[in-house]
């Protein structure tokens, strides 16, 4: 049943030539060759707790010309050695180099210094892919937006609102910038970076949760909420619960209440319990939908244009009370070990669909999984969609095993996973699992899967799954509530695995929110990576232990 993976590497719209090596102290001499697979010398000189000197030197560049279907000229896949592409569709897709700090205030101040400018003429920067959504079959396409071709900053700053009381900042750092048809890069380039009200923290330190739960149910549910809290408070946990006929009538109301009472408790964790009509989300605008529901507007305290929320949220999804206590046993086994099979704890599930480019999805699910499998000595069945074991039954036969972790990646049609070799896995083949086996937390990346709107969604159905009254199906499911971008939330699964495989033990939607952070501070295009906060939802406890440790 387990299937080795290939790489299958596909070219469609670009044709690149033999590479040139571009030195910036020698401008005017291209050099045939490879550029040196080494990071750029990038460090940080902190003067104070308050300054920070950034000096960035690159040696070199390469520049490989490409065509770009439909366009027509002479563009070039431009490269610097230990840098990321830009990604947003239509400028230039030049290196970059970002990162979040974070301080007591809104205001930092930038001053740039460097040895010289240099000019490279006739080269001109391939613009980023246009690339569908996840619903779609795409193709590799390229528009260009010509005012984005005449650049005139080396360093941006970029508001992402706070989190916990401190202002996050985005810093994005172009050594390399397109004027025209002219490249210009700066030598010995020398960023420094001033906070005038407060210390300038490194955003990796700042992420940390205490043992503050806020509940809220609607009046059917209050049982089931009450088992819970009863639960999280055996474990040290310090929970307040409410119903939400109580507090609120409108989701305005809600979000008043609940900014009220982080105000005065500074919780850490709040899960709310049932569908969307039993407690309505927001509908904000994002680029798949213009109604997309969220719930993280309850949760970003800064108000609009914060970008992080304040608090880890999850919602339970349920019809009754019985649905609640099913997962609440599941949590407690996940928590505890005490699986009546245990041998899944070192077993995960790898489903990619053979579409994507650069990296494909293929590429993206090793990237997922590969870390978590030598960090963790874990076996993973992958199911690629060019290959045979693809399927239903054969995915069931693995979930039968018990998996502790599982990873998709393709398309979604909200009742299904789409990329499979035959007919899709759906939420009725759910019912195909059995009880007592290892239950996993599923990271999807696919469209519509991860709605709470009581419709049989794949997500909800995986959570409320149950045989003769045993739990069955997953202990969690994070997944998008609409249509979603084809990279970002690729990026933010693989991150998401990262950082549980280097901090192995903690609270899951600690690791999901390192996950985020880390798309927000490695992604160039902005706007892409904040709305991804908007459309992916966890169904499931937030606080939920998960341990590798052991």
């Amino acid at each position: 049943m387990r299937s080795s993976f290939m790489a299958i590497l596909v070219f469609i719209a670009c044709i690149s030539v033999h590479a040139k090596v571009f030195l910036l102290d020698a401008p005017s001499v291209p050099h045939s060759g490879t550029l040196a697979r080494r990071a750029v010398p990038v460090f940080l000189d902190r003067e104070n707790q308050r300054k920070w000197n950034i000096v960035f030197d690159i040696p070199s560049f390469e520049a490989k010309e490409e065509k770009a279907v439909p366009l027509d000229g002479n563009f070039s896949h431009i490269e610097v050695a230990g840098l990321s592409n830009a990604q947003r569709p239509g400028a230039p897709a030049l290196p970059y180099y970002s990162f979040i700090v974070a301080n007591n205030a809104h205001k930092l101040e930038v001053e740039l210094d460097y040895e010289r400018e240099v000019i490279f003429s006739d080269l001109k920067a391939i613009p980023a892919r246009d690339k569908p959504c996840r619903c779609q079959k795409g193709e590799e396409l390229f528009s260009l937006k010509r005012k984005e071709y005449f650049q005139d900053k080396p360093v941006t700053l970029h508001s992402l609102g706070d989190y916990r009381g401190r202002a996050l900042t985005l810093v994005i750092i172009r050594p390399l910038l397109q004027w025209g048809d002219q490249i210009k890069a700066y030598k010995g380039l020398k960023v420094s970076l001033e906070s005038t009200e407060g210390d300038l923290f490194s955003f990796k330190n700042v992420v940390q949760a205490n043992k503050k739960m806020l509940l809220v149910a609607p009046e059917h549910l209050v049982p089931g909420m009450r088992e819970f809290a009863q639960y999280k408070e055996a474990n040290g946990f310090e929970v307040e619960a409410h119903t939400y006929e109580s507090i609120a009538k409108t989701e305005e109301e809600l979000r008043s209440f609940i900014a009220k009472r982080y105000a005065k408790e500074k919780f850490q964790y709040a899960l709310f319990f049932g569908f969307e009509n039993d407690i309505p989300p927001f509908k904000v605008m994002t680029s798949a939908n213009p109604q997309t529901p969220s719930d993280f507007p309850f949760f970003a305290m800064g108000g609009a244009g914060d970008s992080v929320p304040d608090v880890f949220y999850g919602r339970i999804v349920a019809r009754n009370n019985d649905d609640i206590r099913r997962q609440i046993e599941k949590y407690r086994e996940f928590e505890r070990k005490n699986w009546s099979d245990p041998l899944g704890q070192k077993r995960s599930i790898g489903i990619a669909s053979n579409e994507g480019w650069s990296p494909s999805d293929a590429e993206y699910i090793q990237m997922m999984l590969g870390p978590m499998d030598r960090s963790f000595s874990i076996e993973s069945d992958y199911f690629f969609q060019d290959q045979r074991n693809s399927n239903p039954r054969q995915i069931n036969e693995s979930l039968n095993e018990g998996a502790i972790w599982l990873n998709y990646i393709g398309h979604g049609s909200g009742t299904s996973w789409s990329s499979i070799t035959k007919d899709e896995y759906s939420s009725s083949d759910i019912a195909g699992i059995q009880t007592g086996k290892v239950k996993p937390v599923i990271i999807d990346v696919a469209c519509q899967n991860g709605r709470f709107n009581n419709q049989q969604r794949l997500g909800e159905t995986f959570m409320m799954a149950h045989k003769k009254g045993l739990p069955t199906g997953a202990v969690a499911f994070f997944g998008g509530s609409v249509d979603i971008s084809w990279d970002p939330p690729a990026v933010m699964a693989v991150a998401i695995n990262n950082s549980l495989t280097k901090a192995q033990r903690g609270p899951l939607y600690e690791f999901i929110l390192k996950g985020q952070l880390e798309l927000l501070n490695s992604y160039e295009d902005i706007e892409a990576a904040k709305e991804n906060f908007l459309w992916y939802h966890l169904l499931g406890d937030p606080s939920l232990t998960v341990d590798f440790a052991q």
